[in-house]
């Protein structure tokens, strides 16, 4: 089944950054929804499966409409308040193989037969709870092939683009840090956005090991970048960070729940995981109608979706629904 036929059915797949928001811990917690019986059989214009970047941006533009209701339905809980190991981006790393991420295993690789372990964050926020917070953009060429290989008519470059930067609040290097060896160029930046975005700290001058590595691999041949983010990210430069001005990393759950959470429109479910995309096949094209989802296979409940079911569970995570659901290939 085609990408394409999954927005017939009434289901949007998100294959999937983050200006620190004050809040008051207990506050948000206690807001958020922890028995499922509490959404169990009722209905919502939009549910999305799965808390992460694209659910939590997804719920919260949503929203943004009174008359809309969206439920968020996530299998971790909020994990933003946790301290140094997800707030300080030095400390990546840190917070692995904790119940703030899904550490899946390959299987056995051809080299050595060893399987590998695939990070994927588990929280409100998804994996901007967890990764390195590097700000990069594609090439160029490849944003552009989703139009000219694949067909997807205004998916290229100049028009993502666009999108990009309106996400973005840039912070510019200061003198220091351009000396250093970073650079910006601000056509390529946005300035009004919800991602803080800027030269993360590290407590000490910027390495100048970073400065000879740029200066020795220029004299091979290799050309230094003045900015990733502007279409052509071959070669090598320094990159900007997911991370606000007091060097608190920006993650989804952040930028985007903390300050909307409040809206009487939008429930997130938390504690909760989604096991499959309940359809109706009454007629002669199978339409989404909702979702089941529970702690365990065992006890289960549904809910229902009165416009779309949204799939924003990680690159991971979504194929394993579908399949479940029936969409997809059956072997």
């Amino acid at each position: 089944m085609s990408i394409k036929s999954l927005r017939i059915l009434g289901v949007t797949v998100f294959l999937g950054s983050a200006l620190a928001y004050p809040f008051d811990k207990i506050d948000i917690e206690s807001s958020l929804l922890t028995n499922p019986s509490d959404v169990a059989g009722k209905h919502f214009d939009y549910v999305i499966a799965g808390g992460g970047l694209t659910g939590l941006t997804a719920a919260a533009r949503l929203s943004e409409v009174p008359e809309i209701s969206v439920l968020v339905i996530e299998s971790g809980f909020f994990e933003s308040n946790r301290g140094p190991i997800i707030e300080d981006l030095n400390a990546y790393g840190q917070i692995f193989d904790t119940t703030a991420e899904w550490a899946y295993a390959t299987v056995p690789q051809a080299v050595n037969n060893v399987s590998q372990i695939v990070r994927s964050g588990h929280g409100l926020g998804g994996s901007t709870l967890i990764n390195g917070g590097s700000w990069t953009r594609p090439h160029k060429v490849q944003l552009d092939s989703w139009e000219t290989v694949f067909g997807n008519k205004g998916w290229n470059w100049d028009n993502l683009t666009h999108y990009m930067s309106m996400a973005e609040l840039s912070r510019p290097p200061n003198q220091k840090e351009i000396d250093a060896g970073h650079y910006f160029n601000a056509s390529c930046h946005g300035t009004n956005g919800t991602v803080h975005v800027g030269p993360r700290d590290t407590g000490k001058p910027y390495s100048p090991i970073m400065k000879a590595l740029m200066d020795t691999v220029s004299q091979l041949g290799v050309p230094i970048q003045h900015d990733l983010n502007c279409g052509d990210p071959h070669g090598v430069s320094m990159f900007p960070n997911d991370v606000n001005t007091d060097q608190i990393r920006s993650d989804a759950a952040r930028e985007w729940l903390l300050p909307n959470y409040k809206r009487p429109n939008l429930k997130v479910l938390v504690g909760q995981r989604v096991g499959k995309v309940l359809l109706d096949n009454t007629g002669t094209t199978p339409i989404a109608m909702g979702v089941q989802f529970g702690t365990n296979q065992a006890v289960n409940f549904e809910v229902y979706a009165k416009q779309e079911v949204l799939i924003a569970s990680g690159s991971s995570a979504s194929p394993l629904i579908l399949e479940y659901s029936g969409i997809g290939l059956k072997s």
